[in-house]
């Protein structure tokens, strides 16, 4: 009789007595008969399964798709790190922190792509190891280092971003901290590398030479995977998501603090924009520790009042120039009531010429007043240089100097209009996005007498007017430069300037009248002055030219030009409640900061690792079976670990616009973008908008006014290029 037993059965009689298994049914042949064919399955099951083992091939891999993914990402690494090292050591690019450690991580991805892909590429050709034993440790050695280096690399960039925002005070002194990190970056991988010199030796493994690690017990491959886990994986990842969580945590509670300050004035605050009503009800991340501001005629007047405004409302650090002798009592009377009321290491007081461009070297700095050193002006660009040099940016330029006495006529000029545009087109230097800045706000003060016909100053007032047609006309280079030029012009304001009118007017016997009504008109405070700066500061569009008058709020009188003519334009119809340098800097909601350039290369760390990492911990703890699929597919995984590497370069194209700027101006990409004026993408742009940017300064500013372009048509296209060289 045939007797069909079901699977499990099967299993059952392997285990327990057949007797009890078949419950007494059958007799003692029977059972025998069916004992002896239990064993000569499982038998048989043993020995294939040997034999299956046996037949495994370690060195065996998907050849053709591992080939071809390794080659894509040796050329994507190669490429992609090698444009973004020329575009930052060759583009015209403002040195910064953040380059800094930019090129650290191109390089140790490079070094990834040349040293660790390449090498994996040589030995899947070979399959066997020729080089010998010492070559065999130093090249992995040297794998190993380059594969640390750039997880450490972003790390470092990671506890610097921290820094820069918990502590700014002390983070902005000098590079040295900078240069630690990186440092320390690079000892912690040759650190954490060193063993693998002693790991790896050339070996016999299935009859081939080997450059292989055997560890030998199944326990220790658990301890080395996961200390790897810990060293490569986890702790980065810890550290990194540490820092972005108590940035995070900062800016909230800096933004909260600022929302619900009972110090601060809040009169008609929703409408002027000091608490604006959709910043209390979005989730925002405004950064108001970051902003460095340099204001001119800052001792005295609008300008030191003003100065106590910007480090109050976020500044972290503020530069005063001044043409007062650092040791005469003016300025140390001044630097002990700022200190005395905001505190010292907020701002630093330079000599300064604000006539002078460039033509002293010497920096003298006084940032204490009990320290006196002899006295040299120095030029607006060397001021600006030491600035960036200490600070390593600036964000904010206040132009409060200024000079009335009609008496001296190239004073009066040289101080008013001559140091103003010279200031500016200085801070555009060093702020312009078309040189690597990050924009920022310039303010430029000139007057209500710009605005009116002033027989009693009649010097003082062309130089006011020339200020505000200054501004106004700057407004066409806003988009390609990313700096908000503004003016504000102030009524009369109780400061020194508009003391002893009548020894300062240019004809004193047709001006007695005028002079003394001057003197009786109600002056506004210098306060009202400062807080329309701030206010400008945050709303102001491009080319507008606000007032302030007898206390009252601010307004923008004169709209620019730009504002009413172009109605597709982009700042048309946005709310300006904000710092526009902030948001070119820092995100403004939590939505935007996991879409920044940071967070996108921390987010990719983490999904390029992960798959690594987590299929070599399961076959080490023995959750991946022992077959040739899976060893083919760990040494697939094992191909992608340079990936990250491979996505740095791209995602830092698509979040860097000045580094796409820098690339595009390149001769070959140039001329490969003019084969495609269409490419909207940034780093190549449009023909068109290229050629309209670089050729004219008056495209934009005659975009929609026959009138001014048909004046403008008359100049030469070289004449037009050079005026565009001269003010950017």
């Amino acid at each position: 009789m045939d007797l069909q037993l079901p699977e499990e059965t099967w299993v059952s009689a392997s285990t327990w007595p057949i007797e009890t298994a078949l419950g007494g049914i059958l007799d003692a042949s029977i059972v025998g008969y069916l004992s002896t064919e239990v064993s000569t399955l499982n038998n048989i099951s043993r020995i294939i399964e040997r034999n299956i083992t046996d037949e495994i091939d370690p060195f065996y891999f998907y050849q053709t798709e591992q080939f071809t993914v390794l080659w894509l990402l040796f050329s994507v690494i190669v490429v992609g790190n090698t444009s973004v090292l020329v575009g930052l050591i060759f583009g015209k690019r403002r040195k910064s922190r953040m380059n800094f450690f930019i090129k650290q991580l191109a390089f140790a991805d490079l070094m990834v792509g040349l040293i660790s892909v390449l090498t994996d590429i040589v030995w899947r050709s070979t399959v066997a190891w020729y080089a010998g034993n010492v070559a065999c440790k130093i090249i992995r050695f040297m794998q190993v280092v380059v594969t640390y280096s750039s997880t450490y690399v972003l790390v470092a960039l990671s506890i610097d971003r921290y820094d820069a925002i918990t502590r700014p005070m002390n983070f902005s002194r000098s590079w040295c901290r900078a240069r630690a990190l990186v440092t320390a970056a690079w000892s912690i991988s040759v650190l954490f590398s060193v063993p693998i010199i002693f790991l790896y030796e050339e070996r016999i493994v299935e009859g081939k030479n080997q450059c292989w690690i055997e560890l030998g017990s199944p326990a220790k491959w658990r301890i080395y995977m996961t200390v790897v886990c810990l060293t490569l994986f986890i702790i980065p990842a810890i550290i990194i998501g540490g820092c972005y969580m108590v940035i995070v945590w900062t800016i909230w509670s800096q933004s909260s603090a600022l929302r619900h300050d009972p110090t601060r004035d809040t009169r008609r605050a929703s409408s002027r924009g000091l608490i604006p009503r959709a910043k209390i009800k979005t989730v925002k991340m405004t950064f108001v520790i970051v902003f460095v501001a340099v204001v001119t005629g800052g001792l005295g007047g609008i300008g030191s009042v003003t100065v106590k405004y910007l480090l109050t409302n976020g500044a972290k650090y503020v530069a005063i120039l001044d043409v007062h002798e650092s040791h005469s009592v003016i300025v140390i009377n001044r630097i002990k009531e700022l200190e005395n009321e905001l505190g010292k290491g907020k701002f630093t007081y330079y000599v300064c010429d604000v006539t002078k461009v460039h033509n002293f070297t010497t920096m003298i700095i006084y940032d204490d007043y009990e320290r006196y050193s002899t006295n040299i002006f120095l030029a607006i660009l060397d001021c600006f240089k030491q600035v960036i040099q200490q600070q390593n940016h600036v964000d904010i330029l206040i132009n409060c100097a200024g000079f009335l006495n009609d008496r001296q006529i190239d004073l009066t000029i040289n101080t008013n209009f001559k140091a103003t545009v010279n200031c500016t087109l200085v801070a555009i230097d060093h702020m312009g996005k078309h040189k690597g800045g990050k924009g920022g706000v310039v303010v430029n003060i000139a007057s209500i007498l710009g605005l009116m016909i002033t027989p009693a100053a009649p010097i003082y007032a062309a130089t006011k007017h020339a200020i505000i047609s200054f501004v106004r006309s700057m407004e066409g280079h806003n988009e390609t430069l990313g700096v908000r030029i503004v003016c504000l012009c102030p009524h009369l304001t109780d400061t020194s300037l508009v003391a002893n009118l009548e020894e300062k007017n240019l004809v004193l016997d047709f001006c007695k009248d005028l002079v003394h009504e001057a003197r009786n008109i109600m002056k506004q405070k210098p306060e009202t002055v400062a807080s329309a700066i701030i206010e400008i500061i945050k709303k102001g569009k491009p080319g507008a030219v606000w007032i302030t008058e007898k206390d009252e709020q601010p307004r923008a009188e004169h709209a620019s030009y730009m504002s009413k003519s172009r109605k597709n334009r982009t700042l048309q119809g946005v709310s300006m409640n904000k710092f526009e340098i902030w948001e070119h800097t820092y995100p403004t909601t939590f939505f935007s900061f996991f879409r920044s350039y940071r967070t996108q290369k921390t987010l990719v760390f983490i999904l390029c690792w992960s798959p690594y990492i987590v299929f070599d911990l399961l076959q080490v703890y023995g959750h991946v079976p022992r077959s040739q699929t899976n060893i083919a597919v760990a040494t697939f995984i094992q191909s992608l670990a340079p990936l990250n590497s491979a996505a740095n370069p791209i995602i830092y194209c698509l979040f860097s616009t000045p580094f796409c700027k820098t690339v595009r101006n390149m001769q070959a990409v140039s001329w490969f973008s003019g084969l495609c004026p269409s490419n909207p993408h940034p780093c190549f742009g449009t023909n068109t908008h290229g050629n309209s940017t670089r050729t004219t300064v008056t495209t934009s500013l005659t975009a929609h006014s026959s009138r001014r372009s048909g004046h403008i048509s008359m100049l030469h296209p070289s004449s037009r290029k050079r005026v565009m060289v001269s003010l950017v």
